[in-house]
């Protein structure tokens, strides 16, 4: 078949062509900042959410530079023209790297299918060969960077022609042409020369500029001092002594700014806590838009600091309204509580005096049985007073609390009596038991009436 012989010759040139590359530079991308101004990226850079991370070169030998790690908002970047640039700039990288010695590979494969097609005796055979040729020949300039399209294209054209005499040869009537496409090969961008010394310290210093993060401004001027310092034989005197004076000067600044805020937040924070604990709402919203107004005059430079800054304000906020509240309800409603504690003094005198001998009942230590009758009777009383009293809202549960306490420790007397009658010490064993569980609801019920007769505190 001549178009296969035609198609043979074209693949040995372009295998013969293909020749192993070293590995060249590393690869130089370029970060295009909505201000117009253009930053190397040593390799790829990586958008990570709304940052964008990449390493600078600064320093150093132009082989090997010192890396300085830089981090931005996503926001600063022209990302149409950066990802233009960054695809011409791969397939550069790509072509000077590894493209030939790919391509020698795909020729060879395409010559190695062209010789099983001229060898094969089933027509069929022949032709789903050069289907699979076809494609791993379509597919391959969209995964290499468009590395060698036109020759691919040139191979796919005459590929297209054996393919179309093998279908008759097989006896299909019906064709499918699936001839070469025509999509247009974007021009590349042109790339841009690798960044002299002044060049990459003039984008650090843009870059420190536009860094938001403190810690990474002071990290990359003190870079740019102590590469300013070590490169004074290679560049302008005047032009050192200038970027090193606007670097210092910026460190300087940072440092300010660090004092300053750092003055603004321990200021704030310990106002704040105390009026807190005073329940002083003005003085706190008062320290919010002290804040905000502090901050305005510092040039916004601390945003992460004043953010958390205003976090921790409204949090203070928060407790000083709901202290505020509690307060007010306190005093609202202590008249009503003052009332309560009047009305149950005698039931919880009567109590406070029964524990004496309801400790003796838990520890088996006594009473006698005439003690016990009189303390049964104090209990009843007791009983019967914390009965006829109704509570205010919120001292339900202590009065509750309270009256158990009252009805246990009087079970505790009966069984403590009957253990007497009997002389059986496990009964003992049970009135200790429930002597015990009085003395404790006692307790708590008196720890509950306290906080809320209290005045409320900040917590």
């Amino acid at each position: 078949m001549k178009k296969l012989k035609k198609l043979s010759i074209v693949v040995l040139i372009g295998l013969c062509a293909a020749q192993t590359v070293e590995a060249g530079e590393a690869m130089l991308l370029r970060l295009f900042l909505a201000d117009g101004s253009v930053i190397v990226s040593y390799g790829e850079y990586a958008r990570v959410g709304e940052r964008v991370v990449f390493s600078m070169p600064l320093g150093g030998e132009p082989e090997t530079p010192g890396l300085q790690l830089v981090n931005l908002p996503a926001s600063v970047v022209d990302w149409d023209r950066t990802a233009r640039y960054a695809d011409s700039a791969r397939a550069a990288h790509y072509a000077g790297t590894q493209g030939e010695s790919d391509y020698a590979q795909l020729t060879a494969s395409v010559a190695r299918t062209l010789n099983d097609i001229s060898v094969a005796t089933n027509d069929k055979a022949r032709l789903q060969l050069a289907l699979a040729a076809r494609r791993a020949l379509e597919q391959w300039p969209s995964r290499h960077h468009g590395y060698r399209a036109a020759d691919v294209r040139e191979i796919l054209g005459i590929l297209d022609e054996v393919i179309a005499e093998l279908r008759a040869a097989a006896g299909e009537t019906r064709f499918d042409l699936n001839l070469v496409a025509t999509a247009e090969i974007v021009p590349p961008v042109p790339l841009l020369p690798p960044p002299t010394l002044q060049d990459s310290i003039g984008q650090a210093m843009a870059v420190a500029r536009l860094s938001d993060v403190p810690a990474d401004r002071i990290s990359l001027l003190s870079s740019i001092v102590g590469t300013l310092n070590r490169s004074r034989s290679r560049l302008p005197a005047a032009w050192v002594d200038k970027r090193r004076r606007e670097a210092l000067d910026a460190m300087a600044a940072e440092a300010r700014f660090e004092r300053a805020y750092g003055r603004l937040t321990e200021q704030v924070i310990q106002t704040a806590s105390t009026a807190a604990e005073r329940a002083d709402v003005v003085k706190i919203e008062a320290l919010l838009k002290e804040v905000e107004r502090r901050d305005e005059q510092l040039g916004y430079r601390r945003p992460a600091e004043v953010s958390g800054l205003l976090v921790a304000l409204q949090v203070r906020l928060d407790v000083a309204r709901g202290l505020r509240l509690a307060r007010d309800r306190w005093l609202l409603r202590r008249p009503a509580v003052v009332a309560y504690q009047s009305a149950i003094k005698t039931g919880i005198d009567d109590l406070s005096r029964s524990r004496s001998p309801l400790d003796a009942i838990r520890r088996l230590a006594g009473p006698d049985a005439s003690v016990l009758t009189k303390l049964a009777a104090r209990l009843d009383t007791a009983i019967r007073r914390l009965e006829a009293i109704n509570p205010p809202e919120e001292l339900n549960g202590a009065h509750a609390l309270l009256l158990n306490a009252a009805r246990l420790a009087a079970s505790a007397v009966d069984v403590r009596r009957d253990a007497i009658r009997s002389g059986d010490i496990a009964v003992a064993w049970d009135a200790s038991a429930a002597a015990a569980g009085a003395i404790m609801l006692f307790s708590k019920a008196r720890g509950d009436m306290d906080s809320v007769s209290d005045f409320p505190q900040a917590r």
